[in-house]
């Protein structure tokens, strides 16, 4: 499957605009998207973007780069926001500025320094799916590790955490509702706890806290 182009007519919902001018970086996410059973589409430019956001119906989520050869990153994004205001966006950029963390975070939007590391690509993949952006992950990773959860578990509470029900995070994470259940129960059990509301309270606290520096 190759992403399609901009004049492709779009009339489902599960396409990502990818807005990256750098051709590896674009390819890097559109591999991605496709692996999560999504449709890339890649604008290389800012005009393209906000184009295609004019004419699009229905759209899964934004990848847009901080500089463009025509404009900045944000006018995109902030464009996609007024007129989506679920929509999954991350931020891409060559060089980190708080600046750029704060606007970022503003918006509601996932920022993410290039080239990807690693722990980028799942952070990214997990926000695709509709997790919240990289921080809190971070942070819900962290505190899942301390109390040896597994990888599966600690999805399971990043996607519960982003208000998903049971059979929404099967389907995100391609398994069964008996399977999440049974991850659910090994998780409540380590953790000592009567449900999983009881689990989401102490992560709402612990996400909500500013971190040291």
């Amino acid at each position: 499957m190759s992403p399609r182009n901009l004049d492709d007519q779009v009339l489902d919902n599960d396409v990502v605009l990818i807005v990256e001018d750098d051709e590896l970086t674009a390819r890097a996410v559109s591999r991605l998207v496709q692996s999560l059973g999504l449709v890339p589409q890649v604008a290389p430019r800012a005009r393209d973007a906000l184009d295609q956001l004019a004419s699009t119906e229905r759209l899964r989520a934004l990848v847009v780069d901080l500089r463009l050869p025509d404009g900045n990153g944000f006018w995109v994004a902030e464009a996609a926001r007024r007129r989506t205001a679920a929509l999954p966006i991350v931020i891409l950029t060559g060089a980190m500025s708080t600046d750029a963390v704060n606007q970022s975070f503003r918006l509601g939007a996932q920022y993410l320094c290039k080239p990807l590391a690693p722990q980028d690509i799942a952070s990214l993949r997990l926000f695709l799916l509709g997790a919240p952006p990289q921080p809190v992950v971070e942070r819900v990773a962290q505190w899942a590790n301390d109390k040896q959860l597994t990888p599966r578990q600690t999805e399971i509470l990043t996607f519960t955490l982003a208000g998903l029900e049971r059979d929404a995070i099967a389907e995100r994470l391609g398994t069964t509702v008996q399977a999440i259940d049974e991850h659910i129960a090994r998780l409540l059990a380590t953790l000592r706890a009567r449900d999983l509301q009881e689990v989401v309270r102490m992560l709402r606290h612990i996400t909500q806290t500013t971190p040291r520096s």
